[in-house]
Formats: C-alpha cells, sequence, structure tokens
C-alpha cells in the first residue's frame, strides 16, 4: 500500500510526463511557428498599447493617482503589520518577565520558610 507522501511523488510524476509529452507534441506541430508568432504578436501590441496609454498625457493624472493609492495602502499595511510585530513582541515579553518573576519568587519563598515544627503528641485518655 502506497503512503500518502508515495502517491504525491507518483502525481507529480505523472504530471510531469504528460507535460512533457504535450510540449513535445506542440513543438513538433506543424502549426507551432504561426502560433507562437501570433501570440508574441498580440503581446507585443496590448505591451505597447499600456506604454502608450501609461505615457499619454491626458492618463498621467489617474495613473499618478492610481500609484499613489497602492503606495498608500501599502504603507497602511505595513504599518498595520509593524504594530502586529510590536504588539506580540510586548506580549511575548511581558509574558517571559512573568515567568522569570515566578520562578525567583517560587525560589526565594522555598527557601526562606523554616522548617515544620513536629506536631505535639497528645495523650490519650479513655
Amino acid at each position: 500500500m502506497a503512503t500518502g507522501a508515495q502517491m504525491k511523488q507518483d502525481a507529480r510524476i505523472a504530471a510531469r510526463q504528460e507535460w512533457t509529452s504535450w510540449k513535445q507534441w506542440a513543438l513538433g506541430h506543424a502549426d507551432w511557428p504561426a502560433f507562437k508568432e501570433n501570440a508574441k504578436s498580440n503581446y507585443e501590441q496590448q505591451l505597447a498599447a499600456a506604454e502608450a496609454w501609461k505615457t499619454d498625457p491626458s492618463n498621467q493624472s489617474l495613473f499618478a493617482e492610481v500609484v499613489k493609492k497602492a503606495r498608500e495602502k501599502s504603507e497602511a499595511e505595513d504599518a498595520k503589520q509593524i504594530k502586529l510585530t510590536l504588539v506580540a513582541f510586548v506580549l511575548m515579553t511581558g509574558a517571559v518577565g512573568l515567568l522569570v518573576l515566578f520562578d525567583h519568587l517560587s525560589s526565594t519563598s522555598q527557601k526562606q520558610l523554616p522548617p515544620p515544627d513536629p506536631l505535639p503528641q497528645t495523650q490519650k485518655s479513655y
């Protein structure tokens, strides 16, 4: 019986073999060069359109506003993360401090206790 790890490994191997087989078929296909050039052309057209939009003066203010909002959001998230880290640090430091204090108090209180006196013997009368 195969373990979970072995089954995952087998699935990875099967997926890699399937991908390799498909890739070899696709790269060997007669239409592959045309498909590749078409995809590359589409990518370059979309990239050029994005660059044109970004550099268009009418879109500069909108682009700057979007970038500003993204930076503000990132800074707010960073500040929140810093606060959470600081709170966690303070709580952990306090917890460790309390543990050390309790350990110190318990060890000093045990040393200062006098030994217990033996109980006096009572006489029994019947």
